[in-house]
């Protein structure tokens, strides 16, 4: 999802990648994929997607005025993991999460319940772009890195 935005840091971060070793590139990874999760969970919670744009509202529930906020469990820690190697760093999200994430994010179909009779009810969800690299999220990656690279050793 986030690959197509970085072709800009990769040469950057390649010679750098050069010069630690597998231990000091994990750390580094898992620093730059923590300030990613960080931001992409605030912006889950302002319900803004990766572009700036706001996220569409939820349909109004049939004899309900009460509307919670969206999304609140997929942008927790426990649900959005990130998992670092030496070579790369992903974020995701886990578990049944990751099947409501998935449905949410591309604008699928999904069921929803059951009516009495026992007939599945389903609704087709609009896009909404949960994970995404914003350019500030560049920022955050160098400040990561900077920080990284010039702590005490």
């Amino acid at each position: 999802m986030i690959e197509h935005n970085l072709d800009r840091l990769e040469p950057f971060l390649s010679r750098i990648a050069e010069a630690l070793s597998s231990r000091e590139r994990k750390g580094l990874l898992t620093k730059i994929g923590q300030s990613l999760r960080r931001s992409n969970s605030a912006r889950i919670a302002a319900n803004v997607q990766p572009d700036g744009t706001a996220m569409v509202g939820r349909r109004p529930r049939p004899g309900s005025s009460k509307r919670g906020k969206m999304f609140r469990q997929l942008r927790q820690a426990r649900i959005l993991k990130v998992r670092a190697t030496a070579d790369q760093v992903s974020i995701g999200f886990v578990g049944q999460a990751q099947q409501v994430a998935q449905v949410h994010h591309f604008g699928q179909e999904d069921e929803v319940g059951r009516t009495r009779d026992g007939r599945t009810i389903r609704a087709r969800y609009v896009a909404r772009q949960l994970l995404g690299f914003h350019a500030d999220d560049e920022a955050q990656t160098f400040e990561a890195i900077e920080k990284h690279l010039s702590r005490d050793r």
